[in-house]
C-alpha cells in the first residue's frame, strides 16, 4: 500500500508578523503540485502556540476551503476546553481530522494525561491522530496509553511520531493494530521508519523541497538504493542546514524562497543570518504558479 505524505504547513506572516493569506494560497498550490497527500496546518511547524484562537480558527478555515486535500489541524493546547473548542471548529469546517499533543508548560503525569486526552476525544465525535513530541511538549505519549486510547475511542486514527526516539517508535510500530496508522514525523528518520512498516510521514521540508517525495516514491516503487541516496545526499545535508537556524525560522525562509514571497517573521522569531541563508538558498525549489 503507498505511504502517506502529510506537509506540516509553516503559517505565512506578512512584515508586521500577521498571517498573509494570498501567500498561504500560493503554498498551498505548491504542495497540490508537489504531489502531497495531505495538509498539516497549526503544528510545530506552523506555530501555533503564538497564534489566537481566533487566528487558528480562521486560519483553518481558509485552508480547508482553499483546498481539495484532507487537512489535518494542529489542535494543540495546554487546556482540554480550547482543545475541545479548537476541534470542534476544524470538524465545523471540514477537515479530515484534529491532531492533539499532551498539554504543555505544566507537565502532567500518567493519569492526567490520561484524562487529558480522554476529555477531548470523548468530546467530540472527529477523527484524531495523537501527536508525541516530547522535546516540545515536555511530555512523552505512553505506548500502552496510546493504544488504550485506540481501543476506547474509534476516532483515534494513529500517531505522528516526532520524538526521533526509533526505539520507542519501532516499539509502537511492533505492537500497534492494523487499524492505527504510525507516521514519522522527523524528515531525516522517514527511510528507515518506512523500512520497518510505518506507514508514512509528516515532512517539514516539503515546504520548500520535492526531495522527500521524491524518497518516498524511490521507497514504494522498491527502489530502495535511489531512496537511500536521496536519504543521504539531500534530506540529511538539508535537514542539517535548516537545524542550524532556531527553529522553525530556517523552514520560513526557505519556504518564502521558495514560493516567491517577500514574508515576514512573527516574535520572537527571527530571520536566519547570511551564513545560514545561503546553506538553505542550496535547497529551494522556486515554484510558479503562472499556467
Amino acid at each position: 500500500m503507498p505511504s502517506i505524505l502529510v506537509t506540516p504547513m509553516i503559517t505565512p506572516f506578512d512584515k508586521n508578523g500577521k498571517i498573509e493569506y494570498n501567500a498561504t494560497k500560493k503554498l498551498i498550490s505548491r504542495l497540490e503540485a508537489s504531489g502531497v497527500d495531505a495538509l498539516f496546518p497549526l503544528g510545530s511547524t506552523g506555530l501555533f502556540p503564538w497564534l489566537s484562537v481566533e487566528e487558528r480558527r480562521k486560519f483553518t478555515e481558509f485552508v480547508v476551503k482553499s483546498t481539495k486535500l484532507p487537512v489535518y489541524v494542529g489542535v494543540g493546547s495546554s487546556n482540554a476546553e480550547e482543545a475541545i473548542l479548537l476541534s470542534r471548529s476544524a470538524e465545523d469546517c471540514g477537515a479530515y481530522c484534529g491532531v492533539i499533543m499532551p498539554p504543555y508548560y505544566i507537565k502532567p503525569g500518567y493519569d492526567e494525561l490520561k484524562l487529558f486526552f480522554s476529555s477531548v476525544l470523548g468530546s467530540i465525535d472527529f477523527q484524531f491522530y495523537l501527536y508525541n513530541i516530547p522535546q516540545l511538549a515536555g511530555t512523552q505519549i505512553p505506548i500502552d496509553m496510546a493504544l488504550g486510547l485506540k481501543e476506547e475511542f474509534d476516532g483515534v486514527l494513529g500517531m505522528k511520531e516526532s520524538s526521533a526516539d526509533m526505539r520507542y517508535f519501532s516499539s509502537l510500530n511492533a505492537m500497534r493494530p492494523g487499524n492505527f496508522r504510525l507516521l514519522q514525523g522527523q524528515d531525516d528518520l522517514l527511510l528507515p521508519s518506512l523500512s520497518i512498516g510505518a506507514d508514512g510521514g509528516v515532512c517539514g521540508t516539503s515546504n520548500l523541497n520535492t526531495g522527500i517525495l521524491q524518497l518516498r516514491k524511490s521507497f514504494d516503487e522498491g527502489r530502495i538504493q535511489d531512496a537511500s541516496n536521496i536519504h543521504n545526499r539531500t534530506i540529511v545535508t538539508m535537514m542539517h542546514a535548516l537545524n542550524t537556524q532556531t527553529f522553525p525560522s530556517g523552514y520560513y525562509y526557505g519556504t518564502y524562497r521558495s514560493i516567491g514571497f517577500d514574508g515576514g517573521y512573527r516574535t520572537p522569531m527571527l530571520e536566519p543570518g547570511h551564513p545560514g541563508m545561503l546553506a538553505i538558498d542550496e535547497f529551494v525549489e522556486p515554484f510558479s504558479d503562472q499556467k
